[in-house]
């Protein structure tokens, strides 16, 4: 929606966009539905001297981390609502988005007590003849792979390459101490109470759970906010709905790990 200041309610801001006024009207004029998103905030940009947005806790967050720039478009992390991205580079926000998630598990881990937490992303093993987007296994592809399949397919590899390199935990907690409602609350906290693998390992910690081997999604909660930028048709963003793609053909990547419980 065209706003006038940054919505105090995150759920209005799952997406900024920061555009010229003639952006804006030219949205207007091809009748563009995406802009009236409830989610999303289109602002025009640059902003007057005198404007409140340049007084927010949001707005100078947003410029420490250089973010505030013409033409921008910020996806909102899933885990702290008042934290942004650039949305323009895909694979950026993935593994960003994924690795705020892997080191949440670890604090959440450390709050019921673990005393270990390790492991790691993991490729997945896929005959390169027998691919299709996301891993899974199908029709077997000719030798002559149309080129936008092919890019799809590298764009996945690549990502699993970068993941396997960045995503790992080898934590250790020297003085274990057991908070189940602290644990609790960080789970809110991080907007991950849904995810139910974490909430099983909350009750079974409840109830004095040892050790345990966990596998959880690293990027259900980006998929969300896939489905909103994929939405967008702006000028150089996804005019020719290779973002959008990009996003519909997107699957969840699962890291494993083992956390080892203290006795506090």
């Amino acid at each position: 929606m065209i706003r006038k200041d940054l919505p105090e309610n995150p759920q209005e801001r799952k997406v900024i966009m920061l555009l010229s006024a003639t952006d804006i009207m030219h949205l207007h004029s091809n009748k563009m539905e995406w802009i009236k998103s409830p989610n999303i905030t289109v602002l025009e940009y640059p902003f007057d001297n005198d404007s409140p947005i340049l007084k927010t806790e949001l707005y100078k967050s947003l410029e420490k981390e250089n973010l505030i720039n013409p033409g921008a478009i910020l996806s909102q992390s899933p885990y702290n609502l008042d934290a942004y991205a650039d949305a323009t580079a895909f694979e950026d926000l993935i593994l960003s988005n994924a690795k705020e998630k892997l080191y949440a598990f670890s604090v959440f881990c450390g709050k019921l007590g673990a005393k270990k937490v390790k492991g790691k992303y993991k490729k997945s093993e896929r005959d390169t003849t027998n691919k299709e987007i996301g891993g899974k296994v199908n029709a077997i592809i000719p030798a002559t792979i149309p080129a936008t399949l092919e890019a799809d397919i590298k764009m996945y590899e690549d990502l699993e390459n970068k993941l396997e390199q960045k995503m790992e935990l080898d934590d250790f907690y020297p003085n274990p101490n057991t908070n189940i409602e602290a644990a609790k609350e960080y789970l809110d906290k991080k907007h991950i109470f849904n995810d139910l693998e974490l909430r099983y390992l909350l009750e079974a910690r409840e109830i004095g759970i040892g050790s345990r081997k966990v596998s959880f999604s690293l990027t259900s909660e980006s998929k969300q906010s896939l489905k909103i930028l994929g939405s967008i048709k702006y000028g150089p963003f996804n005019a020719d709905g290779n973002y959008e793609k990009k996003c519909s053909k997107f699957t969840d990547f699962k890291v494993d790990l083992e956390v080892e419980f203290g006795n506090g």
